[in-house]
Order: structure tokens, then sequence, then C-alpha cells
């Protein structure tokens, strides 16, 4: 696989990454934490919530909105001598020579979770004004698109305390538009 391609699939990845597990109680490794923030956890599940509470932290519990405007395409092959399943993300990568077609170009939605609702977990000392990196976004927001029809769902974001909720900084963490 060229380096272009898995460069691409590993940032495709990145951007679409929406593992329920990991969005339990996910933590940014701190090399993606350009600001070395706090960061502000993210529950999906009512077991995490109660754990949170019971440790003395406060929620703001949200209903996530399905939404059908996030799309990433995809085409499954499998490559012919190799027998190898690989998934493209990019049309310039359609080479059916080398590959078989398992999945046509298709799209699907990138930003399905497992349940509809989710909490910030607010630490007890978080102080009116503070500045935090919100690792696992409940909200919506557009990341950045790309010229091939995929639109990419921001995934974590920098945001203000306003002392009920958060304030998200949208343009802290977002891609912007790309053509290739």
């Amino acid at each position: 696989m060229g380096i272009f391609r898995k460069l691409l699939n590993r940032i495709t990845n990145y951007l679409d990454s929406t593992d329920v597990e990991n969005h339990k109680a996910h933590i940014t490794d701190g090399n993606n934490n350009f600001n070395a923030l706090r960061v502000i956890k993210t529950t999906r599940d009512i077991e995490s919530m109660n754990n949170a509470i019971k440790q003395g932290n406060k929620l703001v519990v949200k209903e996530v909105e399905e939404t059908n405007k996030f799309k990433r395409k995809y085409k499954l092959v499998q490559h012919k001598k190799t027998n190898e399943i690989m998934e493209f993300g990019d049309f310039r990568a359609n080479n059916d020579r080398d590959f078989n077609t398992l999945i046509d170009w298709t799209s699907y939605n990138s930003a399905l979770f497992k349940n509809p609702y989710a909490a910030y977990i607010i630490p007890k000392d978080l102080k009116m004004g503070e500045r935090v990196l919100i690792e696992d976004l409940i909200e919506h927001y557009v990341s950045g698109s790309w010229n091939q029809g995929d639109v990419f769902r921001l995934s974590r974001s920098e945001a203000v305390w306003n002392g009920k909720d958060f304030d998200i900084d949208v343009s802290s963490y977002a891609i912007g538009e790309f053509i290739g």
C-alpha cells in the first residue's frame, strides 16, 4: 500500500473514530493535547454516568442527536494475489487490475453511537472560564470536508466552561476543507 494511501487511511480512521467502547471514558494520550489543557471525559452509558457521580463529579447530560450530514465513502477490495482485504477511501486508489471488489463505492454515516444520550463528566474543581480539551464531543460539528464528498465530524475540541455547559471552540481542532 502506498505511503499516501496509508496516511490518508490513518487520518480518515482517526477522524471517523466512533468506537463505542473507547468513548466510555476516553482520555487523550497527551500528544494531541496541543495546549496541555485539562481533559474532560465523556461517558456514553448509564453505568459510567453513575460511577462518575459516585466519585463526586457532576454531569452535563445531553441527547445525542441523529444526523445524516456526516458521511465517509469507502470501497472494500481484496488483493488478487495476496488475498489481503483493504479499504479504499480515495477515488484515485481505484485499481481493479490488482483487486477484486467486495463492496463497491458507497458511504455510511460516520457519527453513529450506541446510545441516544451522553454526558460530560465535570470535575468538582472546574472553574468558570477554564479552557479544557473535550476528547469526545457529544454535539455534532463539521471538522472538515473533502472535495470527493466526505464530510468529517469534529470528535474533539477545546472549550470553555461557562458554569452550566461548554462553549465549544470548533476552530481549535477542525481540519477545514481539502482537495485531492
